[in-house]
């Protein structure tokens, strides 16, 4: 079989497909499917095959402040390919800024909790230090210096009970 090139297919809208076939390839048996449909369909898998060759031809855009701030690279083959995964690159960097903003405010919220923790540990240290103070023997026989309840003077007595 011969290659085929592109100059070779049918490069005038005029010139039907079993023509340019004709020209380049051995003609095959039929098969079950009408001429008109297997050229319909041979015409159409030519013009997709083009249009892919024309896709990848592209040439690359010279990429300047110019064309960026015109909007010219918003039009180019490179940018419309890579469209989706420029998508999930900027859902991925929100979600990533998103989850650590979160995790500052947790920090931040726990930071200010165990200062509170320590401050109420501090102030109950400090209440059962002033309540022990006010409590010691000596500062209740003060407070009832003026009364007529005092000290017993004699010791005080212990009873066994047998068992």
């Amino acid at each position: 079989m011969e290659h085929i090139k592109d100059e070779d297919m049918a490069v005038d809208p005029e010139l039907t497909v079993d023509e340019s076939m004709s020209e380049n390839a051995e003609p095959t048996p039929e098969k079950s499917d009408s001429p008109k449909e297997k050229a319909g369909s041979t015409r159409e898998t030519i013009k997709a095959l083009k249009d892919f060759a024309a896709e990848e031809d592209e040439e690359p855009i010279n990429i300047t402040w110019r064309s960026v701030l015109g909007g010219e690279i918003l039009t180019s083959g490179w940018l419309r390919k890579q469209f989706w995964l420029i998508v999930l690159i900027a859902v991925c960097t929100i979600v990533y800024i998103s989850n650590r903003y979160a995790c500052q405010q947790e920090m931040i919220t726990s930071g200010d909790l165990v200062d509170t923790l320590l401050d109420r540990k501090y102030k109950a240290l400090t209440c059962s230090s002033e309540l022990l103070e006010q409590t010691l023997r000596s500062n209740v026989e003060e407070g009832l210096s003026d009364s007529t309840i005092q000290t017993s003077t004699t010791p005080h007595y212990s009873i066994k009970a047998h068992e």
